[in-house]
């Protein structure tokens, strides 16, 4: 039998003093997760245990992982200029860097003098004021650090970039504007290894410091290049598939712009490790726009003219996404060896289905990570920090070693 509840008497006001109200118990509240970046030097790799991840997906049989589905905890992503992943970790990673002297841009830019002034008298309103003043935003640039007191720092940087791959002639635009605003360092990928050129040859003139990541530009007022050793990474596509191909390989190349350095090294590479296995033939090589439905209708064409062709290598993220779609139109996945390069949904699908049988991906984390850093050292005065070329890692993922953690930290680095 269950007690009966005490019941309390109030007592008489005119002979005892209110009682305080019991405190309410204190309710632990969780704390909020921030994703946790730690600097590392220029000369170092990053290790694959130093992205911000969760544990891999494993998904039930039948079932596909997609980038939508794979989101470390805490992060939500910087809506940045889709044309490279690195943009996304160039803003991000920036935020880990101590407060600097310099302004730090990756594209054009207002006059951040100006802006942080007017942001600054605005914010003191505010603290005089006592009705709460919604504290204005920079529309489209970030301050890289704020000091204790949450004023913004002196360091701001942008991304942006042209709407494709193909449009150098806007990227020189953007790199004279942001000059023209003030820029003192840029971070930069060339469309165009020798179209770009000249614009990056009048801003190192001007004094900007430049930073290349990812594609190579002709210039030797580089201070630094980071990225892929892309003739290495040309050899390991075409290791693959000599792994996973028995006899004779008749080689089918989809390539991009024949004015990018980076592809051009990857398809001298390949091509270098086939002549070299002395069981391989390159039937067809083709140069297409670095985009995903030129790269299909070029592939299908390619395919077509030669049916002989038993594996098919695409060297950049677009045209692997057409070229993939291509085998699987032809309903070619069990007879050709497909290698894409970089990470996609539509080709991570196709690994699991078939059509791919290796990737090459590429460590875009790391070159907008060491990017950023390198420019903050040059602005800094710790330029003699930072080497002339930084090798990043590249890895090869196949069905293998799909669901592998350092697989699932290269293939969604920042989603």
């Amino acid at each position: 039998e269950m007690p009966s509840a005490p019941v309390s008497t109030p007592e008489t006001p005119v002979h005892t003093e209110p009682s305080a109200p019991a405190a309410a118990p204190e309710i632990p509240t969780q704390p909020e997760v921030q994703p946790s970046v730690t600097p590392m030097r220029a000369e170092e790799s990053a290790p694959a245990d130093t992205y911000p991840q969760e544990k891999p997906l494993r998904p039930k049989t039948g079932e596909k992982v997609r980038r939508a589905d794979y989101r470390p905890a805490g992060v939500t992503p910087v809506h940045v200029v889709e044309l490279h992943d690195y943009a996304e970790v160039i803003l991000k990673e920036a935020k880990t860097y101590p407060k600097a002297s310099a302004k730090l841009h990756t594209a054009p830019l207002p006059k951040v003098e100006e802006a942080a002034a007017e942001l600054a008298k605005e914010e003191e309103v505010s603290k005089a004021e006592s009705p709460a003043v919604e504290e204005p935003t920079l529309p489209v640039w970030e301050p890289l650090t704020t000091d204790q007191e949450g004023q913004p720092a002196d360091s701001f940087l942008h991304a942006d970039g042209p709407e494709t791959e193909e449009d150098y002639e806007t990227q020189n635009e953007m790199i004279a504007e942001a000059v023209e605003n003030g820029a003192q360092a840029l971070v930069f990928s060339a469309i165009d290894f020798d179209a770009n050129a000249p614009a990056i040859e009048a801003a190192a003139g001007q004094g900007v410091e430049i930073v290349v990541i990812d594609s190579a530009v002709n210039s030797e007022n580089v201070a630094t290049y980071i990225g892929t050793d892309n003739y290495s990474a040309g050899k390991m596509a075409a290791e693959a598939a000599l792994e996973g191909v028995p006899g004779t390989l008749r080689v089918g190349i989809v390539n991009y712009d024949i004015n990018s350095a980076n592809g051009q090294d990857r398809e001298r590479g390949a091509v270098d490790a086939f002549e070299q296995s002395g069981r391989s033939e390159i039937v067809a090589t083709i140069h297409t726009l670095a985009e995903a439905n030129s790269a299909r209708l070029d592939t299908l064409a390619m395919l077509r003219e030669h049916p002989e062709i038993n594996v098919l290598l695409a060297f950049n993220e677009p045209t692997s996404v057409g070229a993939a779609q291509a085998v699987q139109e032809m309903h070619l996945a069990n007879a050709l060896f497909m290698v894409a390069f970089d990470s996609n949904p539509v080709t991570i699908d196709a690994l699991q289905d078939g059509a791919v049988d290796a990737m090459v991906i590429q460590n875009t984390y790391e070159m907008g990570y060491f990017g950023v850093q390198s420019a903050y050292r040059l602005l800094s005065g710790q330029g003699g920090g930072v080497e002339k070329n930084v090798a990043t890692a590249t890895r090869v993922v196949n069905r293998d070693n799909l669901f592998a953690l350092d697989s699932q930290k290269v293939l969604f680095p920042v989603s």
